[in-house]
């Protein structure tokens, strides 16, 4: 049996509260009010937590009619949610292009659909030979997947205007604003949208998550995951590079050395015009030291314990 940890049971039970006392689109007069935000620190298992919910509305009275729609923005996390939700006891359906989406929002009645967000884009764009993953969407689905490209600068017309439609949104901080987010909104216009992230925005100059989606179900932090267990915490130690600075030479020093091909008159027209660290931390030379302290203290300290190593760099 798959048993749902608390913040997942805690999710799932305020989700249903929310779906079912919030109000709608045309009750409210501007926006649908029972959506919101799942706000759960990575690998604390939201795509279980969308089971579960899944499962919660199957057997609710007021809501087991509902149509779900699942938004991911990667073929590869669409694949493992769909099958994740064969533990719902539904067998999912997958649009294999923008009409194959159109054609299962305007299906009438319940049902389980995945579509990943490169969906809502021009159909030119997809990969050539992207394989399709099998379904039970009938012929005449197939026939509405071969139709001319539809272009997402243009509006979708309205698709459904069921107010028993569920849209859930994976890591919706990534792909949820802009052209995208505003065309679902127009094809599904009184939809409820739930979005589930890890890291949702919440400052910057990007259109903040719960401007999209509206105010947070439910919060499972990463301190929260760490206290249970459930994740392990990332600590940092701060290293640096046998080259970087070579028995405690200043900043000056290291620049004279990674330029030392120069005169000093060439030197200081190099400071002059490009008296930043970015450009010195660019220097080949510093690159090539960095790149060699990496693996020596990965053989040394990681690799004889079997594990692995990942870089990152901006």
């Amino acid at each position: 049996k798959t048993v749902c940890r608390y913040q997942q049971y805690r999710a799932v039970n305020r989700t249903v509260i929310r779906m079912k006392r919030g109000q709608t689109r045309l009750e409210h007069g501007e926006s649908d009010q029972r959506g919101g935000i799942v706000w759960h620190t990575q690998g604390s298992g939201k795509s279980l937590t969308m089971v579960f919910l899944v499962r919660k509305m199957r057997t609710d009275t007021q809501l087991r009619r509902f149509k779900i729609i699942v938004v991911t923005d990667r073929k590869d996390l669409q694949n493992q949610l769909s099958a994740t939700a064969t533990l719902s006891g539904e067998l999912p359906e997958v649009a294999s292009n923008i009409e194959g989406v159109k054609a299962l929002a305007r299906r009438q009645g319940p049902g389980l659909v995945f579509a990943t967000i490169q969906k809502y884009r021009n159909p030119e764009q997809e990969e050539d030979g992207e394989a399709s993953i099998p379904t039970q969407a009938t012929a005449p689905l197939k026939a509405a997947e071969k139709r001319a490209p539809y272009l997402v600068s243009k509006p979708f017309e309205v698709l459904n205007h069921d107010e028993s439609i569920l849209v859930l949104i994976d890591e919706a901080h990534r792909t949820q604003a802009g052209d995208l987010q505003a065309n679902l909104l127009a094809g599904l216009p009184n939809c409820v949208r739930i979005g589930f992230t890890g890291t949702p925005i919440i400052m910057g100059d990007k259109k903040r998550t719960h401007e999209i989606f509206g105010a947070f179900i439910d919060k499972y932090t990463i301190k929260e995951a760490e206290a249970d267990g459930a994740t392990v915490p990332v600590l940092y130690e701060g290293r640096t590079a046998q080259g970087a600075l070579k028995d405690g030479a200043s900043l000056d020093e290291l620049f004279e050395d990674l330029f030392r091909e120069h005169s000093q008159d060439e030197l200081e027209l190099i400071k002059k015009k490009y008296a930043t660290k970015g450009h010195i931390f660019d220097a080949p030379a510093l690159i090539a030291d960095k790149a060699r302290d990496i693996l020596r203290h990965y053989v040394t300290n990681i690799l004889p314990n079997g594990y692995k190593a990942q870089v990152v760099a901006y």
